[in-house]
């Protein structure tokens, strides 16, 4: 519940119109914690290679739906970059799925809000893109409400 205020600090929806765009984050968030809850269930019968490869099969599906659309041909310099990018993807999920064979997904959440650091200090450097005190605002609000759920959750495995 504390969380989505967070969005909706972000978003603003009272300030301006609400596109539907603006509701591609939550429904990613929603599938985000959907991907983490299948990851954990998959980790008791298969490895995390065989996840990880299926993981990038639904992927590329996805992709494959709205890709031919979208896609323009990058030059060598952005294959390069695609490269890079799916390497360091790779082992993100890779990494993501062995802490998820290793403990509940509520337990490795908390540390995926250091993505919102680090997406705004990139934002920050690649796109100039500085952050307005409402959005500061709501990220801190979701930091916090995700940090409380996973101390009490704690507290009350004890």
């Amino acid at each position: 519940g504390a969380g989505f205020v967070g969005v909706l600090l972000i978003v603003r929806p009272g300030f301006r119109e609400l596109d539907w765009p603006l509701l591609l984050p939550v429904a990613g968030a929603i599938l985000w914690g959907g991907y983490q809850i299948l990851v954990r269930l998959c980790s008791r019968t298969d490895t995390p290679d065989t996840t990880l490869v299926w993981s990038a099969f639904v992927a590329f599906g996805a992709t494959t739906l709205v890709g031919p659309w979208q896609w323009i041909w990058p030059d060598a310099k952005g294959w390069a970059l695609l490269l890079a990018i799916a390497l360091l993807g790779a082992l993100a999920h890779y990494s993501l799925i062995k802490a998820l064979d290793y403990a509940e997904a509520g337990a490795v959440q908390p540390y995926s809000y250091t993505l919102l650091v680090f997406v705004t200090i990139l934002g920050v450097i690649v796109f100039g893109d500085i952050p307005d005190r409402w959005t500061l605002a709501g990220a801190a609000v979701i930091v916090a409400s995700g940090l409380y759920t996973w101390h009490h959750e704690r507290r009350a495995d004890r």
